[in-house]
């Protein structure tokens, strides 16, 4: 959110952030299924990440 509120092109860098996220869930995923992380403490880094994705979704809907 701070890169876009700054950023010239808000929209490529929300879109960027999107992209982070998604590579973040994929290695959240991943420690899950290596037992690095607890069930537990992956379904509330998911909800959390998901929290930050619903809210990009909606500041990249209102940059447009």
């Amino acid at each position: 959110m701070y890169r876009a509120n700054i950023s010239s092109d808000k929209k490529l860098a929300i879109g960027e952030t999107r992209s982070y996220l998604e590579a973040l869930k994929v290695l959240l995923r991943l420690s899950k299924d290596l037992h690095v992380i607890s069930l537990e403490k992956f379904l509330i880094l998911i909800q959390s990440v998901e929290t930050i994705s619903k809210q990009l979704v909606g500041r990249e809907k209102s940059v447009k």
